[in-house]
């Protein structure tokens, strides 16, 4: 434990990568801020950004286990909210590759709201994933977020690693 009290901590990611971050870099940062944890005694979770792409999701996730990495990984998703909302945070965040995916299962919808569905379905199922559970970011708001989370808590197989809501 550190000195201020301090068990767990949590160390953000990208499944798309980022647009200004190598990846090289990104997977070196990674695994040094994870060994400096451990070596602090701190136990280690990932964050990561949110994404639209459950393939890239997916790949990304086997890859950090493929690498070694076993901590828990919260995976980021955009809560139901409009899809003009979800565009707009998209591009700021950076997360513009997924944006193409997004666009295509949502295209006829642009006035509607969507939520993570497709995604939470493909991790579900995914297998080989490690301990993941979602992330929400509140986009459409903090209520309409945690409606959803508790609607799809029971939904998710607890044989997968999706099961568990953060």
């Amino acid at each position: 434990m550190g000195e201020a009290g301090i068990e767990e901590i949590g160390i953000g990611s990208y499944p798309e990568g980022h647009p200004r971050i190598g990846a090289d870099r990104i997977e070196a940062a990674l695994d040094q801020k994870i060994a400096a944890a451990h070596a602090a005694g701190l136990r280690v979770h990932i964050v990561s950004q949110f994404s639209f792409d459950a393939d890239a999701i997916v790949a990304w996730l086997k890859r950090m286990r493929k690498c070694g990495i076993m901590a828990p990984i919260h995976v980021g998703l955009a809560g139901p909210t409009s899809v003009p909302a979800l565009l707009r945070y998209a591009r700021r965040c950076g997360v513009g590759a997924s944006l193409k995916g997004l666009m295509s299962g949502a295209a006829a919808n642009l006035l509607g709201h969507v939520g993570p569905d497709r995604i939470i379905e493909t991790l579900a199922t995914a297998g080989d994933i490690g301990e993941a559970t979602p992330h929400y970011f509140s986009f459409g708001g903090i209520v309409a977020t945690a409606r959803y989370a508790q609607k799809v808590a029971g939904l998710v197989s607890s044989d997968h690693a999706m099961a568990q809501l953060n």
